[in-house]
């Protein structure tokens, strides 16, 4: 969901918020095994909330020209570029059994629960199209690259940040009050 304002006829501010859910991700081991032959597994989930302050760029604007009694005609299909920043709300974890192999020669098998979450800033740009369906309601199409990264915290210890970056793909309605 997103609430965009126009600056001018060529650039629009717009404050939007998301929510992606990855649901349970199975894993399991390839070269590691129960006694009993069966799998190790384990899963982990992702959920991720960012909150954005973009800048939309409209290279050729959206209006096409005024109409009869001074109404703006839009374009009937407005390409669009931007970029920005804002917030990441994450919350990550991992349940399962799991292999320490610290000594190779004698591998543990263990049952976990780890979890962590933060807040972190993220960069993104973005491009999409409008097309008009009426001067009052329009289709978006839209992409978006972030950039983020944290930390995971003490149930993580020893890992690398985590990199939450990533693309994503949107559609949706406009509606101009």
């Amino acid at each position: 969901m997103a609430f965009s304002s126009r600056l001018n006829q060529f650039v629009d501010f717009m404050v939007g918020g998301e929510f992606f859910d990855s649901g349970n991700v199975d894993s399991e081991y390839r070269d590691f095994f129960f006694s009993n032959g069966d799998l190790i597994r384990h899963h982990s989930r992702l959920e991720i909330a960012p909150l954005d302050l973009s800048l939309k760029i409209l290279p050729f604007g959206r209006s096409l020209a005024r109409g009869r009694h001074g109404r703006e005609v839009f374009r009937p299909v407005t390409p669009y570029f931007g970029f920005g920043g804002g917030g990441l709300l994450w919350d990550y974890r991992e349940r399962g059994f799991f292999v320490d192999v610290t000594d190779p020669a004698n591998p543990v098998v263990f049952r976990g629960d780890f979890h962590a979450r933060g807040l972190t800033g993220s960069v993104h740009v973005l491009a999409g199209v409008e097309v008009q369906i009426n001067p009052e309601v329009a289709l978006q199409f839209e992409g978006k690259y972030r950039w983020a990264k944290d930390s995971l915290g003490s149930d993580f210890s020893g890992f690398d940040r985590f990199d939450l970056s990533g693309g994503s793909i949107n559609a949706g309605m406009s509606f101009r009050f």
